[in-house]
């Protein structure tokens, strides 16, 4: 006698297959977009400024203005 039904076992194997899906999706939305790269990369000169376009992190964010930063495990 099976410990896991038929019915179980494809339930499972469904679920799982989701799973991977949604995994792949993640996966390609982390990818990033060659034009927001390249807006990044340049500075652009205006009439009375410049502008620069930076990528900042959460660590960056909190170390400039003393706010608390990502959650961090102590090792």
């Amino acid at each position: 006698m099976p410990i896991f039904s038929a019915q179980w076992l494809n339930t499972l194997i469904y679920f799982l297959l989701q799973a991977r899906e949604s995994f792949k999706k993640l996966v390609v939305s982390q990818r990033p977009v060659p034009e927001v790269e390249k807006l990044v990369s340049e500075n652009y000169e205006l009439e009375n400024h410049s502008v620069s376009i930076l990528e900042l992190s959460a660590s960056d964010l909190a170390e400039k203005n003393n706010w608390i930063g990502m959650n961090k495990v102590a090792a």
